[in-house]
């Protein structure tokens, strides 16, 4: 009976896989616009992977009915606030199209309406949010919004509306995003929360103001096992497991194999190594030569 068997020249050791988690980043925003109807149309522009997309709906003496982006509907973070005589809510949507497309807010009647929206890459896409706040805060120049994160290294997005002079500006550790003056303004930590926690944005009024806060946390893209094999390496997984022989005569003996970490690669005569569908990246040996297999009986 034929056995295999593996010759590997050179020094070995066990080289463990890289959990790898991608990083929210912000990807663009768009400042408020606003209209008198039963409806407002403006665009927004999403880029990136992972992607979410947040809209601030401000409405006067109504609750919005729907809110779409690109024909799809979005979710309310249910934080939908009222500062007589206006509501305030937050909407989002994981994986937006990408591109430049439509968001529209709907009312019953007619009359004041104004959006806003910023969008990021990198974000988890199930379980948003990860945390939530709504309040009215207390009146006073310095507003903040607190919640605690559960994943780690969670972003976090802030709307304010201040009711008499409309106008906030980043507080410490806080970074305004989009802005209209008379209206509302949403902000971010420009960062991630490091371990999850307790996380706070601020803001600072003109006047002394009693503020709608909403504020809800996202996580990131959940890790990843990934392998790099270095430059000028083979890599070797376990033959028995991740190989099927191709050719049974002794003379042209050959075996294709596929490799979890990817990329193609030959070892020893008459013997391919060639990438697989397998995402699993377990422990790898590593070889700095050649590795050679050879038949025998």
């Amino acid at each position: 009976m034929k056995k295999l068997f593996i010759i590997i020249l050179f020094s070995l050791f066990i080289l463990f896989p890289n959990n790898s988690e991608a990083a929210i980043a912000f990807d663009t925003g768009t400042d408020p616009v606003l209209a008198n109807a039963t409806s407002l149309t403006f665009a927004h522009t999403c880029t990136g992977d992972s992607r979410i997309l947040f809209v601030t709906t401000f409405i006067r003496n109504d609750h919005a009915t729907g809110v779409t982006y690109n024909g799809v509907a979005m979710t309310s973070l249910g934080l939908e606030i009222y500062q007589d005589p206006d509501y305030v809510d937050l909407y989002y949507l994981i994986a937006p199209a990408t591109g430049t497309n439509n968001i529209v807010i709907s009312r019953e009647v007619s009359g004041l309406i104004i959006g806003g929206a910023v969008s990021y890459t990198g974000a988890k896409q199930s379980g948003v949010p990860d945390a939530s706040y709504s309040n009215l805060n207390d009146s006073g120049t310095e507003h903040s919004g607190t919640v605690t994160t559960i994943a780690d290294n969670c972003w976090a997005v802030m709307t304010i509306r201040c009711a008499s002079a409309g106008k906030s500006t980043a507080g410490e550790g806080t970074t305004r995003r989009i802005n209209i003056d008379t209206y509302f303004q949403m902000y971010d930590g420009n960062g991630p929360k490091t371990p999850a926690g307790s996380y706070t944005l601020n803001a600072i009024s003109e006047v002394a103001e009693t503020p709608v806060v909403l504020m809800a946390s996202f996580a990131p893209v959940a890790p990843t096992d990934t392998c790099t094999p270095p430059a000028d390496t083979f890599w070797q997984m376990d033959l028995q497991d991740h190989c099927t022989t191709t050719v049974s005569t002794y003379s042209d003996y050959g075996m294709e194999c596929y490799n979890p970490v990817g990329g193609s690669w030959v070892i020893g005569a008459n013997t391919e190594v060639r990438r697989g569908s397998s995402t699993n990246c377990l422990p790898q040996i590593e070889g700095t030569g050649v590795f050679s297999i050879q038949p025998s009986q």
